[in-house]
């Protein structure tokens, strides 16, 4: 099975290595170019105890992959999960324009299609959304 995972702060980092342990091939992929090539040389860019043993060891094994690229990092995976704030403001937005992974510098939209192209679903909502929010997310396509 091949997991995308979409940012690698405490909940995306911390699931994409849980997920390889159990040996699922997971790429996580984030918009930061320092924290990217941080993961790469082998360094965590917080702190949660183990969680440094258990990147090298799935690392080792190809079984975790880090990227900026998220177009190529969704190509052929099985499931795509975001690990990613909800942009404060998105329910003024129209629901195409709720970004799945980042908005900033108009990558929201590539990146949306890049999901799109792929099959996986183009809406997301953050946890603490409100009923109307979610009714409204029940209608994207």
């Amino acid at each position: 099975m091949k997991v995308t995972i979409v940012g690698t702060g405490y909940v995306g980092l911390v699931t994409g290595a849980g997920f390889a342990d159990v040996g699922v091939d997971v790429t996580c992929v984030d918009v930061n170019e320092e924290k990217i090539k941080l993961l790469l040389d082998g360094k965590v860019p917080f702190y949660e105890p183990g969680l440094e043993d258990l990147l090298k060891r799935n690392v080792e094994k190809s079984r975790l992959q880090f990227s900026t690229d998220l177009g190529s990092s969704v190509k052929g995976a099985d499931a795509v999960f975001l690990a990613v704030g909800t942009p404060m403001g998105v329910f003024k937005r129209s629901p195409e324009k709720w970004s799945p992974a980042w908005t900033g510098g108009g990558k929201g939209d590539h990146n949306t299609a890049a999901l799109a192209q792929e099959g996986h679903t183009k809406c997301s909502m953050g946890l603490g959304a409100t009923a109307e929010q979610l009714q409204a997310l029940a209608t994207c396509s």
